[in-house]
């Protein structure tokens, strides 16, 4: 993943790291754009 990541040279990108999830009580549809 890191390395398409770097290859598409996205201008915008969110990741997380292994073990460490944000919980929240929002729903996804929520969150929608």
């Amino acid at each position: 993943p890191q390395s398409i990541m770097m290859n598409s040279k996205p201008d915008f990108c969110i990741t997380h790291a292994p073990g460490h999830m944000l919980i929240t009580d929002i729903k996804n549809t929520d969150l929608k754009f």
